[in-house]
């Protein structure tokens, strides 16, 4: 009896042990795949897409690279453009609740992308990587928003730090031909504020600007909504709309 109770005893303490060291490694993928979403730079010298101790930042080759992220989507809700480097790039995003703030930099031109998952405000960014594969700083585009829930975000403007912009600069990316019936700013009670232009056709350079002047607008959340016609190559046009929500701030844009 006592040897039968012995080895039960000791098939317990090793499916115990197995359990346990599974839970262990469970955990430190999850833990890995969170705190480190890319790999890591093969030197200090690689410039390619890469974990930089706080967020993936690099070059992304490849068609898939550039279109994962959908065919039609916003690129950039700041405020002026960069003129040039400095050794940091220093930005502001007026958050509530940084701790649920998301940030990416990105340069589609370029190959260029940077995603924060946690992002620290005031903000700044070392420019090493941009001088290094020579990014135009004025094809730099900037997104930031707030996670509210698994299916719901709020945007807020990136201001650059010697900001003296009067205006919001919005850019939208399209990988297809498009025409924009409608580019609207709307209040929560769907009334126009601002129309970007109606009947807007594809530009060249695959990117569609709006920019608003809203120094006499009230503070308050606000609409982005555009009525879209794209036309994928060797498909069936597509209709479809597109709706974000905004925090504005008139504090935000200089007098």
């Amino acid at each position: 009896m006592f040897m039968l109770n012995s080895q039960n005893h000791l098939k317990m303490s090793r499916n115990s042990l197995i359990f346990l060291v599974s839970g262990l490694v469970s955990a430190l993928i999850s833990f890995s795949s969170y705190s480190q979403p890319c790999p890591s730079p093969s030197n200090v010298l690689d410039t390619s897409y890469s974990w930089r101790g706080t967020h993936c930042e690099g070059i992304k080759k490849g068609e898939e690279e550039q279109t994962r992220n959908g065919s039609f989507r916003l690129v950039s809700f700041s405020t002026g453009k960069i003129q040039k480097y400095d050794n940091r790039l220093h930005l502001n995003i007026p958050s509530s609740n940084p701790k649920q703030l998301r940030l990416k930099i990105e340069s589609w031109f370029n190959d260029y992308e940077a995603n924060w998952q946690k992002v620290s405000v005031p903000f700044s960014l070392e420019t090493r990587i941009l001088k290094r594969e020579k990014v135009p700083p004025e094809n730099l585009r900037f997104l930031a928003w707030e996670r509210l829930n698994s299916n719901q975000s709020i945007y807020l403007p990136v201001i650059h730090n010697n900001n003296t912009a009067t205006t919001y600069e919005i850019v939208w990316y399209s990988r297809h031909k498009t025409n924009i019936n409608l580019f609207e700013i709307r209040s929560q009670s769907n009334q126009t504020i601002f129309s970007c232009g109606e009947d807007v056709s594809y530009p060249a350079n695959n990117e569609i600007s709006c920019q608003w002047d809203a120094q006499n607008t009230p503070v308050g959340k606000y609409l982005m909504y555009l009525d879209i016609e794209q036309f994928p190559y060797n498909k069936d046009k597509r209709e479809f709309t597109r709706e974000i929500t905004f925090f504005h701030d008139p504090q935000w844009l200089k007098k």
